[in-house]
C-alpha cells in the first residue's frame, strides 16, 4: 500500500518506538506495474485553454520532492 501509516508502539517492529510512513513517489515512471507515473495526470490539467499542452516539468517542478 503507497497510503499506509505504522505505528510501532513496543519497537519490536523498527527497533525503537516511532512510526513508518511510506515513500509514495517510488517508481514513479519507472515499473509501469505499480500504476505510477505522468500518465497519471489527467489531460485537462497540462492542456492551456487554446488547447497546447504544458510540458510536466513545467507545472509541477517539485513532484516527488519533499522540500
Amino acid at each position: 500500500m503507497k497510503k499506509a501509516l505504522i505505528k510501532d508502539l513496543d519497537g519490536t517492529f523498527i527497533g525503537h518506538v516511532g512510526d513508518v510512513i511510506p515513500q509514495s513517489e517510488f517508481e514513479w515512471g519507472g515499473d509501469p506495474r505499480r500504476g505510477l507515473g505522468d500518465y497519471r495526470i489527467p489531460k485537462e490539467m497540462v492542456t492551456r485553454l487554446d488547447g497546447s499542452r504544458i510540458a510536466y516539468d513545467v507545472m509541477m517542478p517539485n513532484k516527488g520532492r519533499t522540500h
